[in-house]
């Protein structure tokens, strides 16, 4: 992801069972991420809550039921 600022962010896809997505936030700011729905959670995070990821990170996230992604490496939330 590119032109993160500390205040922008990405909302994933809502995608079916086993979809993964690569993330990567450049140096310099933080990057948040949200669930594609109300209904779903990253990490076990509240139900439509963001992950706050900080810079010059790469990871993946998983969906591994309908509504919870995890990501891995497992990231603290």
């Amino acid at each position: 992801v590119t032109g993160a600022d500390d205040a922008k962010g990405v909302i994933l896809q809502k995608g079916v069972i086993g979809d993964v997505y690569i993330i990567k936030v450049d140096t310099g700011a933080d990057l948040k991420v949200w669930p594609p729905d109300a209904a779903s959670s990253i990490n076990l995070l509240s139900a439509a809550a963001a992950m706050t990821v900080i810079d010059d990170v790469c990871f993946m996230i998983i969906k591994q039921t309908a509504t919870v992604y995890t990501t891995l490496p497992l990231l603290p939330s």
